[in-house]
Parts: C-alpha cells; sequence; structure tokens
C-alpha cells in the first residue's frame, strides 16, 4: 500500500476514535425545569427581596429569565414590596415555567411614633396636629388619620384642635399598643406684645441658569441652611424663565453687574467665596431685638389671603414691610463651571428655591406704622395667575426695612401656616 495513503488512512482512524471519546465524555444535559426561591422567608413592607432561579442541572440563570410578580413581568431579580399582601411570583426560561414562589407581605414593625404640633399658637386659633409613625426597615410613614390623640391626657376627635383657655398643653398619640412622647403647645393671648424677637436675616441671590459660577452660592445657600432656620434666600433670577419684573426692578436699582452675587439685608455682600464665609450671614441670624414679624395665611380657591402682624417693643421711624411670595423646587437645567454638584458642566433638572414669584407690596417696601404695639396687615394673590399651582411649593416672605432700606427683621411661612412672633 503507498505510504501517503497509510498514514492517511491511520489519521482517518484517529480522529473517528477522538471524535467517539470526546463526544461520550461531554455530553450536554438538558434543562427541562427550573425553579425560583427567595433569599427571605419574612417579609414586610418596604423590605427587599432578592430573588434566585436555577434549572434542574444546577445552574443559576436568574440574568437570563424573566421573573413576575401576580404574573406582572418585574424588572430585575431585586423586589421591593410597597404594599402588605400576598404575592405569587414565578419565572420562565424560554418555553419553560418555574412553580409559584407564594411571598405574605406583612405590615412593617413599628419602632416608634411621633406628634409634630407647633410650639405656640393663639387663643381660639386652630392648629393642625400631625403623627408618624417610624419602621424598624427604616421607613417613616404618615399615620395622622389612624392615631388618637389625646390633650391633657383626654381624648380628642380629629386633629384640628383649638382652645380658649391659656395655658400648657401636653399632647400625645396613640398607635396601635405604641403611645408617642408628650409635646407641648403653649396657648397664648394674641394681644400680648413679646418683650422682645428673634433676629433673623435676608439674603438676595441675583442668579440665573446661564451663569455657570451661580451654583457656588447655591452650595453657600444649602450650607447656611443647614446651620440656622433664621436665615431666608430669595433666588432674583436674570436672564432667564424665572426672571420676573420684580427682580428686574431689584437688580436695576442695585445696578447689578456680576453674576453671582448675595447681598445680605440690602446692606452689604456675602464676601467670596460664600462657601467659606457662613458666618457672615450666621453673625446677623442671632441674637434678639426689637421688632418682629408673624405670618398667617389660608387660600380660598386659587385665591392666597395673607395676614402680616407686625411687632414693635419701641417706637421706630420710617419702616418700609414687603411681603414676597417666592416659589421652591423649580427644576430648570443649571450651568456649571464649578466643582460643585460633582463639577458637571450642566446640572440637568436642577432644583430652585425660593425664587421670586411676585411682591404684594412694593418690592423696597410700603410705609407702615412702627409704633410700639401690634399692626396688622392684609394682603391676597391669585396664584394661578401666578402660575403657581401647588400650594406646597409656596413660601411667604415678610420684611422690616429701616429707613435706609435695610433689612433689620424677617419672617417665612408656608401656605396655610400661622408663623407667629418668635
Amino acid at each position: 500500500m503507498n505510504t501517503n495513503i497509510k498514514i492517511s488512512y491511520l489519521l482517518a482512524v484517529i480522529g473517528i476514535l477522538f471524535f467517539h471519546s470526546c463526544s461520550n465524555s461531554t455530553s450536554v444535559e438538558e434543562i427541562t425545569s427550573i425553579t425560583i426561591s427567595s433569599d427571605l422567608e419574612e417579609v414586610e413592607v418596604g423590605k427587599e427581596i432578592s430573588l434566585t432561579v436555577v434549572s434542574n442541572t444546577n445552574e443559576d440563570i436568574t440574568d437570563m429569565s424573566k421573573i413576575f410578580v401576580n404574573d406582572i413581568e418585574a424588572t430585575g431579580s431585586k423586589i421591593l414590596f410597597e404594599n402588605a399582601g400576598a404575592f405569587k411570583i414565578h419565572a420562565k426560561y424560554n418555553s419553560l415555567k418555574s412553580e409559584d414562589l407564594a411571598i405574605v407581605v406583612g405590615e412593617p414593625i413599628v419602632s416608634y411614633i411621633m406628634v409634630k404640633a407647633p410650639q405656640a399658637a393663639y387663643q381660639a386659633y386652630t392648629f393642625t396636629l400631625e403623627a408618624s409613625a417610624f419602621y424598624e426597615n427604616g421607613g417613616i410613614s404618615d399615620i395622622t388619620e389612624e392615631v388618637e390623640f389625646y390633650v391633657n391626657e383626654e381624648s380628642v376627635s380629629g386633629h384640628e384642635i383649638s382652645f380658649v383657655e391659656l395655658g400648657t398643653l401636653k399632647i400625645k398619640a396613640k398607635y396601635q399598643d405604641i403611645e408617642s412622647d408628650v409635646v407641648e403647645v403653649e396657648i397664648k393671648d394674641p394681644n400680648i406684645l413679646p418683650q422682645d424677637f428673634a433676629q433673623k436675616s435676608v439674603v438676595e441671590d441675583y442668579t440665573g441658569t446661564w451663569c455657570g459660577w451661580c451654583p457656588r452660592v447655591s452650595h453657600a445657600i444649602s450650607m447656611l441652611e443647614e446651620q440656622t432656620k433664621n436665615a431666608f434666600t430669595v433666588g432674583v433670577h436674570i436672564g432667564d424663565n424665572m426672571q420676573n419684573s420684580y427682580s428686574t426692578e431689584l437688580n436695576d436699582f442695585f445696578n447689578q453687574r456680576g453674576f453671582p452675587t448675595a447681598i445680605i439685608n440690602r446692606s452689604g455682600f456675602w464676601s467670596y467665596p460664600e462657601p467659606d464665609n457662613i458666618d457672615q450671614v450666621l453673625n446677623k441670624s442671632t441674637g434678639r431685638t426689637n421688632s418682629g414679624l408673624e405670618i398667617s395665611t389660608s387660600t380660598n380657591g386659587n385665591v392666597l389671603d395673607i395676614e402680616i402682624r407686625s411687632g414693635f417693643t419701641e417706637d421706630l421711624n420710617g419702616v418700609n414691610l414687603v411681603v414676597f411670595i417666592l416659589e421652591d423646587k423649580i427644576k430648570a437645567h443649571q450651568s456649571n463651571y464649578t466643582s460643585y454638584y460633582g463639577g458637571t458642566e450642566t446640572l440637568l433638572g436642577f432644583t430652585h428655591n425660593g425664587v421670586l414669584k411676585y411682591s404684594t407690596t412694593n418690592v423696597f417696601g410700603d410705609d407702615i406704622s412702627s409704633a410700639i404695639g401690634i399692626h396688622s396687615h392684609s394682603y391676597e394673590a391669585n396664584l394661578a395667575r401666578l402660575g403657581i399651582y401647588n400650594l406646597e411649593q409656596v413660601d411667604i416672605l415678610a420684611m422690616l426695612l429701616n429707613e435706609n432700606g435695610y433689612v433689620i427683621n424677617a419672617q417665612k411661612a408656608n401656605v396655610n401656616e400661622l408663623q407667629m412672633f418668635d
């Protein structure tokens, strides 16, 4: 036989033997069933479970499977339950479907409850109580409608409270078998002038969404708000969709050409770099003084009724009152040349708070009586005409200005809130 033929024949035989040998040693077992399981046996609202899909060949095929909760396809293999109840979960892999996994989600376990109430209220003035539940899983929920409130150990109906007698109320709530700590509310005579008033300040931030350096002041304001509740800020927008006649008038008067510029109490600039000079504002937001403000508001449809009361413990001259309507949580893209907020060049959907929307007075104030005593001032505004439809995003800022136009005190309140002299 030819040598080449012999070699070819031999290689062919070896190849056949090799093929049969490999085929017998690496046969692949076919997937014929799948099983789904959870990492948790007990589940409560607010807890996340992690699901795993395993084949009959003991392979983890979770990432190749689809998971369904009550026949609705889920996104991924981690499920967070927001409601209590019974759920059926199954998985699909190609044409295979697992048996149902039954999951019962229980109500979260309450660690404690807390009552929220104002520190003080006036005689016959109705104020609102709120209650929150704090859960072991870290969640919080409003349970105002589910608790029973007690005032001076007496059960009261509902959570709208009004008392005529002066004194201190001791208020608590009960929910299931849990009782809250006691909070105290002082009932005051509205005609009694306080001995003095908390000193507060106002920062007017001249800004715009086009201004890449303006996030520096936004960051400083966030730092300021973490350290005091006695400093209020106003976003005076120029050159963007939030500019209006009120911001234009202020900008023209103060002749602002450099942005950002932040003015404290209309009497001086917040020094650059503002995040390093928080104390400059804090120092003007402490102590007690001889004038103060309180604000109460109510709504009638789209109309916001504002009642401002100014108080003076000594006669002052040339005092003006400014009342602004501000809007929070306005989303707009913001240019950013700073390293703040991650240093991103454009801050998409940046949240703008305290934006000046309207002034019920002259932006430089209306002349008011500033003799010793308490004085009332009433205003109204149609919020729908201002393009404001979410009352939770509205603040009212009142400022007292002296004869030089400087802010000597201020007060801020939310809609449907009484912010008393303090």
